[in-house]
């Protein structure tokens, strides 16, 4: 059994000015990019967030490096289909699984990534495409294959967008990270990851146990360094963050309807929207 990497993740959220200064001193600009994530519209306007409770997390990045992904987190290997069982890449996508951890948190996740020409997604966003036209091939089988009936693809709203800035190869005592930033309204948010790969013939009881130590030797640096720790992932935390404002004038535009109709068929931009009935394969 292939053992997937881990994502070791830790989140920040007070006095994020000073905390970017101390992990990344040199002033270096980082990647630029704009976030957006897409919801059930009928839930977000009222207090859900039924993708996200759902398990399913759309995202659109445009920038400096353009990708869309669905992710499925947490996820239970064994309820995978065969063809989602390992990583893989192909001409539209590369399919991934990892565990992630955060504090006490550990749940493992799988992704499909598409990757896409720097900017090209940004005027899409702002013509107000619908999320659901963006996935690919590979995007729209894995969402029939691995969620379950009844999660609402359809209707969605685009949230955001959110400022983010990315620092990769930073030393935290010697640790390799990379540090994002995420900015929207008045949230601001700061996170410290870490990734690790199994070393060749590695139990995974081992690696698990390695992994451990690299999380906790990650928090104490920066605890040593007067960063307050915080245990809820960003992506929740914006989301969260989103529900229930989806009509309310404050947020300006980073809560938009997509227009969709409820013939079914197409949203008021003409495009057309896929069938989401189940596989049976």
């Amino acid at each position: 059994m292939v053992i997937p990497p881990i994502a070791l993740k830790v989140n920040l959220d007070s006095d994020v000015d000073r905390a970017t200064s101390i992990l990344v001193p040199d002033g270096r600009p980082g990647l630029s990019r704009n976030i957006w994530f897409a919801e059930a519209r009928a839930g977000i306007a009222g207090s859900a967030v039924p993708l996200l409770s759902s398990r399913i997390i759309m995202r659109m990045r445009s920038g400096d490096r353009d990708d869309v992904t669905v992710k499925l987190r947490p996820c239970v290997p064994a309820e995978l289909p065969t063809r989602w069982g390992e990583a893989f890449c192909n001409e539209d996508a590369s399919y991934r699984m990892e565990s992630e951890w955060c504090g006490d948190h550990r749940v493992r996740s799988a992704s499909v990534i598409s990757h896409r020409a720097p900017g090209s997604l940004t005027p899409l966003m702002d013509d107000r495409t619908d999320p659901v036209a963006l996935l690919d091939a590979t995007q729209r089988q894995f969402v029939v294959a691995c969620t379950s009936c009844g999660v609402p693809i359809d209707h969605l709203v685009t949230l955001g967008p959110i400022a983010s800035r990315t620092w990769t190869d930073v030393s935290v005592d010697g640790a390799p990270v990379a540090v994002e930033r995420w900015t929207v309204g008045e949230l601001d948010l700061l996170e410290v990851s870490m990734h690790l790969r199994p070393l060749r013939d590695e139990p995974a009881d081992a690696f698990e146990l390695r992994a451990a130590q690299h999380l906790l030797l990650l928090e104490r640096s920066l605890g040593d360094r007067g960063l307050p720790i915080v245990t809820i992932s960003k992506t929740e935390r914006v989301l969260t963050t989103f529900r229930g404002r989806a009509h309310d004038s404050t947020v300006d535009d980073s809560v938009r309807d997509d227009g969709v109709q409820n013939d079914g068929v197409r949203n008021d931009t003409g495009q057309p929207r896929f069938d989401m009935g189940r596989s049976t394969t």
